[in-house]
């Protein structure tokens, strides 16, 4: 989630990740546990305490690139089980959002995908990574993290294309988040994990030159009882 407006700041504790929110922003990632049930509920409950108000970016299409590792079903058969897997996430938690007691909106992550300045903006990522070699340097870490963070769940069958997968993920989620949200003036990105290492440096790229209060990540910790 992204809020423009943070109340107060969230608590340490066992992380929750939530999915982006600007002025008002969460991000979900579909399917996590931690999007799920209980667990969302209490980062609803937080976010209600925490902003005054918030937009829920469902990352649903984002996630038809790690989708296609060791799935080798046609890219346009992979987008709709993306997006049919958001929109059921939605209905899935509709109860959740109900209990929001701040002025919402949910979006899906077409939203900024279909936007007729994306494919611009995706082109600054792409050579910010030939050009400087800081930012390469972070993307590549960050993919790194996650293949070894799936290999450690599941065989990957092409290591090639894995590294592909993760890399046009991350640049398409870099161009949306750190590039045109920053055009709507979100302040915060709520989500309970760390900042990728990649989203950090675009952030201190593109973002802290022409305004440091925006996009700044907030990472919601829920305890354990």
């Amino acid at each position: 989630m992204v809020s423009q407006d943070l109340q107060h700041s969230t608590r340490r504790g066992p992380f929750f990740h939530l999915i982006h929110l600007i002025s008002r922003q969460r991000l979900i990632s579909v399917g996590k546990e931690i999007h799920e049930g209980a667990k969302f509920y209490a980062a609803v409950e937080l976010v209600n305490r925490s902003f005054k108000a918030c937009d829920i970016f469902v990352c649903d299409v984002l996630q038809r690139h790690t989708m296609q590792i060791n799935n080798f079903s046609p890219p346009e058969n992979v987008y709709a089980e993306s997006l049919l897997a958001g929109k059921r996430w939605v209905d899935r938690n509709n109860k959740h959002f109900q209990s929001l007691k701040i002025p919402y909106n949910i979006f899906h992550w077409e939203k900024y995908l279909l936007r007729q300045e994306f494919p611009s903006l995706q082109e600054k990522i792409l050579v910010a990574y030939e050009e400087d070699s800081n930012f390469k340097e972070a993307m590549h870490d960050t993919i790194t993290e996650f293949v070894n963070r799936y290999a450690r769940r599941f065989d990957i069958i092409d290591e090639k294309m894995a590294f592909k997968c993760c890399f046009d993920y991350l640049v398409e989620e870099t161009a949306i988040i750190m590039l045109m949200m920053q055009k709507d003036q979100y302040k915060y990105i709520v989500y309970p994990g760390k900042m990728p290492k990649v989203l950090s440096a675009a952030r201190d790229k593109f973002v802290v030159p022409n305004n440091l209060e925006l996009l700044k990540w907030v990472t919601i910790y829920i305890r354990h009882r």
